[in-house]
């Protein structure tokens, strides 16, 4: 992983790529943001809206797959969770995820307790990953598989303060 972090504004969205695609580095921000790290993508189908839950597009062309992100999708189960856009990043556009650390104003369910691990629902939202009678076995695939994702505060307002793994 690189760790350099020049020239990067992890708000910002481009039109064309402006970094590499898929590099994986430290985020700049620093504060509460210190030992996150952000990956530079492109947004596919619908685009990505902020503070939901992302995952691989695996329809876009096998060469783009690891770097195409799409909205997470309702399941039983829910989706797995690759990362989480902390900035609205149009269809076709190239911008910055969070892949690992705090990520503030995430969708998820209101009066959840905190420590609740979740994972991806409809139109990105994330959704209790213990809810469901057949989660318990798929917690521990989906956890593998993807990236953990703790509530660690509920504001009460369809918004919260999560932690996504590495």
């Amino acid at each position: 992983m690189s760790h350099a972090t020049q020239g990067i504004d992890p708000t910002r969205v481009d039109a064309s790529a402006q970094h590499p695609l898929g590099i994986v580095v430290d985020d700049p921000r620093g504060g509460i943001y210190v030992g996150n790290k952000i990956k530079y993508v492109t947004a596919t189908a619908s685009g990505v809206t902020v503070g939901r839950a992302v995952q691989m597009d695996i329809t876009a062309t096998a060469a783009n797959r690891r770097y195409s992100v799409i909205p997470t999708a309702a399941t039983d189960l829910g989706s797995i969770v690759h990362g989480l856009a902390h900035v609205a990043i149009p269809s076709g556009s190239f911008g910055w995820i969070t892949v690992e650390g705090l990520v503030e104003n995430a969708v998820v369910p209101d009066a959840l307790a905190v420590g609740t691990p979740m994972n991806g629902g409809a139109a990105g939202a994330l959704v209790d990953a213990t809810g469901a009678s057949t989660e318990t076995a798929a917690l521990a695939t989906y956890l593998a598989a993807g990236k953990p994702v703790i509530l660690l505060i509920d504001t009460g307002t369809a918004l919260g303060t999560v932690w996504i793994g590495g």
